[in-house]
């Protein structure tokens, strides 16, 4: 037990990595650092993979920049390779130059959206055109759940002479419009 409650506090008390990298390094989307050495950087461009031709034309750009001395293009994996000197040009400047290269700039301005939530929303298709096609168009599956807490509502206010609703429907409500308020329009940000 002692074992693992060292190896746990030494995972989380450790310098973090990521905090030696400057900040535009760190991102995630649409480029990610891979790799950070001294004069050598790898860069991975999932839009990329496979179109080597888009990832050959940034490189023989950058191979123009002082103070690059190589770089290579792996469409495979969607990642650039490049060696450079440390005393002519940072990193940071080289994601920079890939970005603008590459023409990701509009990449970079969306909203990021989680994965779970966009799960949720497939979720939410799949469950809105099933409902759709099994009434033949009447419904929807968000005006099905509306009619359906409606109905409860309704039902509460005759038969138990209560008007408030319950807190869980209204969170489960809540909730449902948080993950399919993208889906409603068929498009996500």
């Amino acid at each position: 037990m002692h074992l693992i409650t060292g190896m746990l506090l030494s995972f989380l008390l450790s310098k973090n990595k990521q905090a030696s990298k400057p900040p535009l390094l760190q991102m995630k989307w649409p480029i990610e650092t891979r790799h950070l050495l001294p004069g050598r950087v790898r860069f991975l461009i999932p839009l990329y993979q496979g179109n080597q031709s888009g990832l050959e034309g940034a490189v023989s750009q950058l191979k123009k920049i002082e103070g690059v001395q190589d770089a290579h293009a792996n469409a495979v994996t969607g990642s650039v390779l490049i060696h450079f000197h440390e005393s002519k040009i940072q990193a940071d400047l080289l994601f920079a130059a890939l970005i603008r290269l590459l023409g990701l700039e509009k990449e970079m301005e969306k909203k990021p959206v989680a994965k779970i939530n966009k799960d949720i929303s497939d979720f939410y298709l799949a469950l809105n055109r099933a409902t759709y096609d099994k009434t033949n168009g009447m419904l929807d599956f968000k005006s099905l759940i509306a009619i359906l807490i409606g109905t409860v509502g309704i039902y509460r206010i005759f038969a138990e002479r209560s008007v408030s609703m319950p807190a869980t429907l209204t969170m489960l409500w809540w909730a449902y419009t948080t993950f399919t308020r993208e889906s409603d329009t068929g498009k996500r940000e």
